[in-house]
This record gives structure tokens, C-alpha cells and sequence, in this order.
């Protein structure tokens, strides 16, 4: 766009300028050239990274889930406090809060209805938060995100998570419902 912009001014003021000092048709490939690159990481790239990026955070909450499978009925897996946040030179990350997810499996081999409270805590074993899930249906062996009120249902199904906090989980405890679907 301010490509475009300073070609219009340009060719405004340089009218009658020869082609080697300003040459417009070049300038219109060029701004064209980048918008193209521009549109191919908006519209492709990203996604695609964003998708990526989810499938590898179910394979690494069913690797975690098989290994700490016990014999209980509901495996929880706390996978990870994260900011999302693109740190740059000028900007600060410090206000934007940690992105906590949570994934519960159904290791019963029938349809259940779960639902889940957590107690977020921090390094030092304090307690940061306690929340509900929302009442969840999970098929036999089902692995699923675990949502709360605080899950956006705005933002893309690739990029969620279960719940925020000001400060970094480093652990949590849990307790679990679950009963028959009606």
C-alpha cells in the first residue's frame, strides 16, 4: 500500500522524469510482487503453521496420557503455560497472560459425560486459580481439549487453550465427574 502510495506521488511529480530515474510500471510489478508474497503467508503459511503446530500438541497430549495412563477411568494431562505472544524490539510481553492447556482422555470403553475442576498453581505451590470445565462428552479412548468458561470460542479451533493466568503454571490438581450419557 505505501508502495503504491509513493508510486502515485512519483509519478505525480516526476511527470516527464526518464524511465532510468523513475520507472512506474516497475514500481506497480514491485508493489504487486509483495502484496503476492504478503497474501501467500497470510492465507497459506500461518495456517498451515498453526495447524502443524496443533497436531503436534494432541500427539504430544496422547504420548503423555499412554504414559501416565494408570488404571483410572479419566487420564488428565496438563500440557503447557505458554505466552502467546510475537516478542519484537519495541514491544513487551509482560501484559499478555500465560495460555494454559489441558487435555483429558475417556480410558473407559463406553461414552461418558466429565466434567473437571483444576487448581492452577505456580513454582511455589501456590494456588493461582481454581476452575470448571464445561460439561464434556468423550467417546471410549477420546482425547479432548479441556474447555472452560475462559475458552475462547472466537479464536481458530487450532490455537486454544483451556484457561488463562497472570503468571506461569508450573503445576495442578484436579479432581474429575463423569457419568453416564443420557
Amino acid at each position: 500500500m505505501i508502495v503504491a502510495l509513493v508510486n502515485i506521488i512519483l509519478s505525480i511529480s516526476l511527470k516527464n522524469a526518464p524511465k532510468s530515474v523513475h520507472n512506474p510500471k516497475a514500481v506497480w510489478v514491485l508493489a504487486a510482487g509483495l502484496c503476492s508474497i504478503i497474501l501467500f503467508f497470510t492465507m497459506w503459511v500461518y495456517p498451515f503453521g498453526e495447524k502443524v503446530s496443533y497436531i503436534n500438541k494432541i500427539e504430544t497430549a496422547l504420548e503423555a496420557a499412554e504414559e501416565q495412563q494408570t488404571h483410572e477411568e479419566m487420564t488428565v494431562v496438563f500440557l503447557n503455560s505458554e505466552r502467546k505472544c510475537f516478542r519484537t524490539t519495541t514491544s513487551n510481553c509482560h501484559s499478555v497472560p500465560y495460555s494454559n492447556s489441558f487435555f483429558i482422555k475417556n480410558n473407559l470403553d463406553e461414552k461418558k459425560e466429565v466434567r473437571l475442576q483444576i487448581r492452577a498453581l505456580d513454582a511455589k505451590e501456590n494456588e493461582l486459580k481454581t476452575v470448571e470445565s464445561d460439561v464434556m462428552v468423550l467417546e471410549a479412548g477420546e482425547l479432548k481439549l479441556v474447555e472452560t468458561e475462559e475458552t475462547s470460542d472466537t479464536s481458530s479451533s487450532w490455537n486454544r487453550s483451556s484457561f488463562q493466568t497472570d503468571v506461569r503454571m508450573h503445576s495442578s490438581e484436579w479432581l474429575y465427574q463423569y457419568r453416564e450419557v443420557e
